[in-house]
């Protein structure tokens, strides 16, 4: 980005291009070439139009002449032959009253003109109407042929009885139709040539005696107009040297005022003197202020503002400025929110004090102007299809907003909404116009949507250039466990699910504490947690007390505290509940810091736990025992196969409830594994069908596996007739324990090693693989062959608006990608779920990291193919 020359200012620029582009002006503006340029306008518009009706007229034409000269021919054809039929008898009679009598049923059809009767020799025995050419001539031709004659058409047939020729019959058939039609296309053309004479006659009187006198008094207007804008232009700039001068005249004192204020206050003053010269330092800041915005406005005005780019990290730069205003924001209840997406890379080169300058701007007018509710501020990144990607920063309140009429004066210098001497909002009204200035001079721009009463969203979109990142600090671990987020704001859970997220863990997310212990508990014997954030303050149950329940139920399980600045000075002895206590708005970096510590400290618990999974002896695949499993989605198959190999296990498979359903009624098997969501026939309604159709002596042991780890889940799996409940991923370790508690393995039995790649092979552990999930090459190939497939369902869902379908389609996709250990996959998928806003760019994330799984799956079948 170029800075502006110094000592040439945009007041000089515009000036200069107002004298450079009189001359072009004058041009444009010429009657003469004004009057040519309509003209030439409307004749090739007329042109036009009078060439369209020549085309619709002739096409029409085209298409109707055909069809009337076709009935014509036929009424000649079938209506000789016809009264040739019924004409039998009059003809062999030759009486001319019977034919006469015959012929009555064409008289009153106007295309007919005359109707002839003869005996086989050609002498005429009856005629209706006037016969227009020679009879001799016409019965000389082939019968039943069409002879065109100017202005008829002629077509005679034999009547004949038992072979013999007993007379003729001629019809003439009028062609006045044809004729008329021809007529009516010429009438239609010579009109629309006619017509579109007369409008170009039209346009030329009208050009003469009211546009050229409206053109010459435009031209004297735009002369006085030139006139004006110059002087406009060099009053303008003149304002802005002056304001630059006496800023920096007025600064040079300010600056000793406020050194001054500070050295006094070190000295021995009283407490009345202390709240004086508190009150004077207060009041010298505000005015610096003030002089600030207008020394940073004077300089933009004479294009003497020099931008310096350099390394920036969003994430960090809009936490420090929340930081700034958590204080006022804590004062006023308000929640203010950073919500940086994870696809915003964690440096890029910009002026990193402009753009402080400008969000800093935005997040205290929003604070300023906001009474109840929030404040997000949100940072995302967009890829246009040329140049670099554009770094969009959202700052979004639910303050008092802005009426429409009312927004074109935000961006405009020393204008405020509220300009009364009554306002309730102080400021000089330079925030905003200095703000536009400077994501202007940095490429950008900004933008405004609001409505009154209902807050604002105030939108800065900037061109970046990507530099490198460093890597996560969250340890590398075979096994990364869940987090339990609590807060009853909607916007902090996205917030947490998508920074978590981002750094390889899996989430889920609850507004309340006790639907966060109903958690808990649901997930101890499936997929425990293995960390929970928590809100301090939050209805019902505020997370002091979460913290005791939770201590009370799992007393190792660590416990993170997000605290308002107001609440973080807890007793030590509400501190030892937690594993560490964080302030808000929280910094992703200390979060991050503070995850890596927890997951570090129980990182050898977690190894011990997963050695000991490993050794557990599954029984071996020569005493393999089958079982049905009811799954649909192809890669589900390939890994519940894989891992009840491992275990010992041989199962059959079957693709929806209604084939499960009808497998247990003709086989033997003694334990379904049942997938809750399929078409056709779901798993809650199959259990329900086969428990109906056993008897009181049969009682088949049904395991619900299912993607949902939700509250209520196993309640509803075990009131539709099932047994137990697991949960995707499939953990061999849980999935054992239910298999041998509904059907006991004997005792001899041993362990087998498993066929899937070994974890050293899977690269480093980034989050895009979960290292804790084995991977057999059938599985993999699987997946990587119906991915592409689930994508394109996705996105077409997506395209058309279908919420159900993208609900299943994300569905269907999460099952295969949990258990093929791609936790960011998973994720992306469960947000789709919901059906959110921003679902388009959540579509483009899931393939984007498909690509990136793709790219650390394909290596390792090769690995597997050469092993």
């Amino acid at each position: 980005m170029t800075p502006s020359q110094p000592g040439h200012g945009p007041a000089q620029t515009a000036i200069d291009d107002v004298l450079g582009t009189e001359h072009q002006t004058k041009k444009l503006l010429s009657s003469v070439r004004l009057k040519v340029a309509f003209m030439s306008f409307v004749s090739a518009l007329l042109l036009g139009l009078c060439g369209l009706i020549f085309m619709l007229v002739s096409h029409i034409f085209a298409a109707l002449t055909p069809a009337i000269s076709a009935d014509l021919d036929w009424k000649a054809v079938h209506g000789a032959a016809e009264l040739a039929r019924v004409a039998e008898y009059g003809l062999v009679l030759a009486d001319e009253g019977e034919l006469t009598q015959a012929f009555s049923s064409y008289q009153n059809d106007q295309d007919v003109l005359a109707l002839v009767a003869t005996d086989p020799d050609g002498k005429v025995l009856a005629h209706l109407g006037k016969i227009p050419s020679d009879l001799a001539l016409v019965l000389s031709r082939a019968p039943r042929g069409v002879d065109r004659m100017r202005g008829y058409s002629v077509s005679w047939s034999p009547a004949t009885i038992e072979g013999r020729v007993v007379g003729k019959v001629a019809v003439y058939v009028s062609t006045a139709r044809l004729d008329a039609g021809t007529r009516l296309k010429a009438d239609i053309l010579w009109t629309a040539c006619i017509g579109c004479g007369l409008g170009l006659l039209i346009s030329l009187l009208f050009v003469s005696f009211y546009v050229g006198p409206l053109l010459r008094v435009t031209e004297r207007a735009f002369a006085r107009l030139e006139k004006t804008t110059l002087a406009a232009l060099e009053a303008a700039r003149l304002k802005s040297e002056f304001l630059a001068n006496m800023s920096h005249e007025i600064r040079t004192p300010m600056n000793g005022v406020l050194g001054m204020l500070g050295l006094l206050l070190g000295t021995g003053l009283d407490e009345k003197q202390q709240r004086y010269t508190e009150t004077l330092r207060t009041s010298a800041h505000a005015l610096m202020t003030v002089l600030n915005d207008v020394l940073d406005f004077s300089k933009i005005e004479a294009g003497k503002l020099e931008l310096h780019p350099g390394p920036c990290e969003p994430r960090a730069l809009l936490e420090e400025v929340a930081e700034l205003f958590a204080a006022r924001a804590e004062s006023k209840q308000l929640e203010l929110v950073c919500h940086v997406q994870h696809d915003v890379p964690e440096r890029v080169e910009l002026d990193v004090d402009r753009l402080r300058q400008v969000i800093t701007n935005l997040v205290g007018n929003a604070v300023k102007f906001t009474e109840t509710g929030e404040v997000v501020v949100h940072a995302s990144l967009s890829h246009p299809e040329a140049g670099n990607p554009l770094l969009d920063i959202t700052v979004v309140d639910t303050g008092i907003g802005i009426a429409p009429e009312e927004q074109a004066l935000l961006f405009e210098a020393f204008s405020q909404v509220d300009g009364s001497s009554t306002r309730r909002f102080g400021g000089t009204g330079l925030g905003l116009a200095i703000s536009r200035k400077l994501v202007t001079l940095m490429g950008g721009e900004i933008t405004v949507k609001s409505e009154a009463g209902r807050g604002s969203r105030f939108s800065v979109r900037l061109p970046v250039r990507v530099l490198s990142s460093e890597p996560t600090r969250i340890p590398t671990l075979s096994h990364k466990p869940r987090a339990l987020i609590v807060d009853d704001n909607a916007t902090n859970r996205l917030l947490l699910e998508e920074l978590l997220s981002s750094w390889g863990l899996r989430t889920a997310s609850t507004s309340g504490g006790r639907a966060a212990l109903e958690m808990l508990d649901a997930a101890r014997n499936s997929d425990p947690f293995g960390l929970v954030i928590t809100d301090m303050h939050m209805p019902e149950m505020d997370g002091l007390t979460l913290a005791e329940q939770v201590r009370k139920r799992q007393p190792h399980l660590p416990l993170v505290m997000l605290t308002s600045l107001s609440e973080s000075n807890l007793s030590s002895s509400s501190r030892g509940l937690f594993t560490s206590v964080l302030s808000k708005p929280v910094r992703s970096s200390e979060l991050e810091s503070s995850i890596a510590h927890v997951l570090d400290s129980s990182s050898k618990l977690r190894a011990a736990e997963s050695e000991h999974l490993a050794q557990a002896a599954a029984v071996g695949p020569g005493n393999a025992r089958r079982l049905l499993v009811a799954e649909d989605n192809p890669i589900n198959q390939e890994v519940i196969i894989e891992v009840l190999h491992e275990l010992g296990y041989s199962a059959d498979v079957v693709a929806n409830g209604r084939l499960a359903v009808e497998a247990v009624a003709k086989g033997d098997y003694p334990l379904v594994l049942m997938d809750c969501q399929m078409p056709e026939l779901d798993g809650y309604d199959a259990a329900r069908m086969i428990r109906a159709q056993q008897g009181a002596d049969q009682h088949v042991p049904i395991i619900a596996v299912t993607a949902h780890a939700l509250v209520g889940e196993r309640e509803k799996a075990l009131a539709a007739g099932m047994d137990d409940y697991i949960t995707k991923p499939l953990n061999p370790a849980i999935l054992r324990d239910a298999l041998e508690r509904w059907w006991p393995v004997a005792p001899s039995a041993q362990g087998a090693s498993g066929s899937s790649i070994p974890a050293a092979a899977m690269g480093p552990a980034d989050g895009t693989l979960d290292p804790n999930v084995k991977r057999s090459e059938g599985v993999l190939r699987v997946f990587l062959r119906h991915v592409p497939d689930q994508l394109v369902a996705i996105q077409t869902a997506i395209e058309s608006d279908d919420e159900a379908g993208l609900r299943q389609a994300a569905h269907k996709l999460k099952g295969g990608c949990l258990a093929v250990g791609v936790p960011r996959m998973a994720a992306l998928c469960a947000s789709l779920e919901s059906f959110p806003e921003d679902r388009a760019q959540q579509g483009q994330a899931l393939e984007r990291e498909f690509e990136t799984v793709r790219a650390r799956l394909e290596p390792l079948l090769q690995i597997k193919k050469s092993a």
